[in-house]
This record gives structure tokens, C-alpha cells and sequence, in this order.
């Protein structure tokens, strides 16, 4: 996982200020997903993610 982020911080970064996410929230998210968890609690984690950027895109 550290390679990937390595690899795509600077793409991260641009979406995020792109789409008004703070950093430090990429930040925590990114340190969830690295920790070992089951698939279960992944794929909320995705879902939270999904839906957080679409309301801040939209503006809700």
C-alpha cells in the first residue's frame, strides 16, 4: 500500500484540494485502509469515502 500512495500522492493530493477534502482527512483514511482489517469493514470504509466526496462535490 505505501508503494501505491508513494506512487500516487501527487494525483491524490490534486483530487483532494480539487474537491475541497483537507489533507489530513486523505491522510486518516489512507492510515484506516493501510491497517489490517477484515473485507467487511474495507468496503465501509470505501462506501464512507464515496459518499463523503459526493456530498462535498455537490455541495450537500
Amino acid at each position: 500500500m505505501s508503494i501505491a500512495l508513494t506512487a500516487m500522492a501527487n494525483q491524490f493530493i490534486e483530487n483532494a484540494k480539487a474537491s475541497n477534502i483537507q489533507l489530513e482527512v486523505v491522510h486518516r483514511v489512507a492510515v484506516m485502509l493501510t491497517l489490517q482489517h477484515n473485507g467487511a469493514v474495507i468496503t465501509l470504509l470505501a462506501v464512507f469515502v464515496v459518499i463523503a466526496v459526493y456530498r462535498v462535490t455537490r455541495n450537500v
